[in-house]
């Protein structure tokens, strides 16, 4: 995993560096599959803002998180990226897991099923003159 940073202040201190070193290096817990981490720091005034772009075989995760601590807002970036990851690699698993279409036809088992008669069915199939002259003799 690569990670490069960029400090688009010169006010970016490199203990600033070092920490949010530490911090991207956690998201390799989350997906083996990422390639290259982009760390964007910067400060505007009072504003602290932090993008953070991680790199995927076909994706792209992009995070941009604003505070008045640059070490808030590197906290907060790597948070919502731990969770970004881990929704991405439960879709990955789900999309596996689905089940696979019925087949075009019903099955076998439903063709044979015999459906039961209804009680005038068997009313009306039955000879009742040959039982009752049974009975008589």
């Amino acid at each position: 995993m690569q990670i490069q940073f960029t400090a688009k202040s010169p006010s970016i201190t490199q203990f600033v560096k070092e920490y949010a070193k530490a911090k991207v290096q956690r998201l390799e817990r989350f997906s083996d599959r990422i390639t290259s981490v982009e760390m964007v720091l910067s400060a505007e005034k009072e504003r602290k803002i932090v993008e953070l772009i991680v790199r995927t075989p076909g994706h792209e995760f992009v995070i941009k998180e604003e505070s008045d601590d640059m070490e808030a807002s590197i906290d907060a970036a790597v948070d919502r990226m731990e969770q970004q990851l881990i929704r991405f690699k439960k879709k990955l698993i789900d999309a596996h897991r689905k089940p696979r279409e019925p087949l075009a036809g019903p099955l076998p088992e439903e063709e044979e099923e015999e459906q039961e008669e209804t009680y005038q069915e068997v009313v009306d199939k039955t000879d009742f003159s040959e039982s009752a002259e049974e009975e008589k003799s």
